[in-house]
């Protein structure tokens, strides 16, 4: 995937495709491994554009994976993101942001409400309501994310900083949207940026300051932070 990162999708496809063959000849087609693969190579085709590719890999890979994963395992958890992503861009807006809403859920209960992941999840569905110009709740959500961002991640990494950078825009957004509501007129807003708090410690007692060498099953060195 590190070619993907470079946005070389071209190379990626290609050995992401010899990949999968592989692991479907020697560990089956529903190994973990397998099912992997097939995300990865999902996020290729969506890097290409080819979103109707990306979801005929999906879907039956995700149906695979709950066969033989369950419903919370990471992989399931991890290809519902992907294939909510996909959705979004074919302009399934609302199914994207069901799947998305229900994915921040899982990831609350079984990555913890604080983790980078559950965070990414927060940011992509406060874009998703953004996109239907429901600005109150793509607020909410984009400070909530900003809120819990500072458990793990510093305030330079790129996910803390795009979250900030949508608070801020979002609160320009919402006193537009409200005055054309009478019942919300006069009210004010304030548009001062917050300034984020540095992150705490993790749990082992380190801090996530190397934008490198940390990695999750969202977030990559180059990650694609737009839904």
């Amino acid at each position: 995937m590190a070619l993907s990162d470079l946005e070389r999708y071209n190379e990626a496809e290609k050995l992401m495709k010899q990949v999968l063959e592989q692991r479907r000849a020697k560990l089956g087609k529903e190994h973990p491994w397998t099912l992997w693969a097939i995300c990865n190579l999902a996020k290729v085709y969506t890097g290409l554009k080819l979103l109707k590719q990306a979801e005929d890999l999906l879907v039956p890979g995700i149906a695979a994976a709950v066969r033989s994963l369950g419903r919370d395992h990471l992989g399931v958890l991890m290809g519902t993101g992907e294939l909510a992503r996909v959705y979004a861009r074919q302009g399934k807006t609302e199914i994207a942001t069901n799947m998305m809403e229900d994915l921040v859920s899982r990831l609350e209960a079984h990555r913890g409400p604080e983790h980078p992941d559950t965070v990414y999840a927060l940011h992509q569905l406060a874009q998703l309501y953004e996109r239907q110009q429901k600005y109150d709740k793509a607020a909410d959500k984009s400070e909530l994310a900003k809120e819990r961002s500072t458990a793990r991640l510093t305030i330079e990494h790129p996910l803390a900083r795009k979250i900030a950078t949508q608070c801020r825009k979002l609160e320009t957004l919402k006193p537009a949207a409200n005055s054309s509501n009478p019942e919300l007129v006069g009210t004010t807003v304030s548009h001062e940026p917050k300034e984020s708090p540095k992150g705490e410690p993790c749990r082992n007692g380190t801090q996530l300051k190397s934008l490198k060498t940390y990695k999750t099953f969202y977030l990559s060195v180059k990650p694609d932070l737009t839904v």
